[in-house]
């Protein structure tokens, strides 16, 4: 799990969109995890790329608007198939 102190080119995001991010002084996660999806968007953000920000924050257990999320996993092996089980505490 990252941490709000990381820089932004951890998420799992593509390098493009990071790009954007350092260019409006988003370095940090924590720049990017205080903010609303419109704050994002009256950034010049596309829906696509909030989208995508956001996926990458909630699979950290971040998401925007200073949420966090406590999840749990658990994986297993079914008969050749991963199943993911994910529930939050």
């Amino acid at each position: 799990m990252l941490s709000i102190e990381d820089n932004v080119s951890k998420l799992k995001i593509s390098k493009t969109l990071v790009k954007k991010l350092e260019e409006k002084d988003k370095k940090k996660i924590g720049d990017i995890w205080i903010l609303k999806r419109k704050d994002l968007k009256n950034l010049g953000f596309n829906d696509r790329e909030i989208k995508s920000i956001i996926i990458s924050l909630q699979l950290e257990g971040l998401d925007l608007n200073k949420k966090i999320y406590d999840w749990y996993v658990f994986l297993f092996l079914y008969d050749k198939i991963i199943v993911v089980i994910t529930w939050n505490y």
